[in-house]
């Protein structure tokens, strides 16, 4: 079997009464030291994320895209987004990650539908791995906090950018020597337009008590590439 940690003792019989016997342990790897994930995915459905918490939280601390089956929780690719509309109501969103082993070196951007960085969030070094049967929180990256703005060369300033798919693209690395870079793509995106919401009728009954009621029927929108309705 590849990538396991091999373990055991080692033992030394002396083939003099004077002198003892000796044990020693031993403890090693085989099979391929960078394969193993650096970073727990994010908990897709199907996915195979072993503690299920990293992902993209917004600025009310909600994970981003999160709905529950069978009374579990699942990110769906598909819904996580945010609305940098200055609003204060989900404007930002950050990184939330757990990390499965320790991290030479991580860097973390932003890359738009076609594969371009636009924006480069946050780098650091010598970042140090969750013990899982204890601790159950990932870290918030909060130095790669993204406001929904690229920068712009011709005014030196940073802009909005529209609405549209994205990437928050973490990469990271082991202290090994040639280590190969870890990626880890996290979809988001930016939305935001309202869906749009129609009443179509209104009803006015009342019940066997004599109790008025209302019965609304209404329709709603949103655009193609929308976040969805909730």
């Amino acid at each position: 079997q590849d990538n396991i940690f091999v373990e055991g003792y080692m033992d030394f019989i002396s083939s003099d009464e004077n002198n003892p016997n000796l044990s020693v342990p031993f403890v090693g790897f085989y099979g391929d030291w960078n394969k193993e994930n650096i970073i727990d995915t994010p908990n897709y459905e199907g996915s195979d994320s072993k503690v299920k918490i990293s992902g993209l939280f917004s600025d009310s601390s909600m994970a981003c895209g999160e709905y529950k089956k069978d009374g579990q929780s699942y990110i769906d690719k598909d819904k996580v987004a945010f609305s940098p509309n200055d609003d204060n109501v989900n404007d930002t969103v950050v990184p939330s990650l757990y990390f499965l082993r320790n991290a030479k070196e991580v860097n973390i951007e932003v890359l738009d539908s076609n594969g371009n960085k636009i924006r480069d969030l946050y780098h650091s070094y010598n970042i140090v791995k969750r013990l899982s049967k204890i601790d159950k929180e990932s870290i918030f990256i909060n130095g790669a906090l993204w406001d929904g703005t690229t920068y712009d060369q011709k005014t030196g300033k940073n802009v909005k950018v529209s609405d549209g798919k994205y990437v928050i693209r973490v990469r990271s690395k082991l202290d090994l020597e040639n280590a190969k870079e870890q990626v880890l793509d996290m979809s988001v995106k930016v939305d935001t337009k309202a869906p749009e919401a129609n009443i179509e009728s209104l009803e006015k009954y009342s019940d066997e008590n004599g109790n008025l009621h209302y019965k609304i029927s209404w329709k709603a929108m949103d655009e193609e590439n929308g976040s969805g309705i909730k």
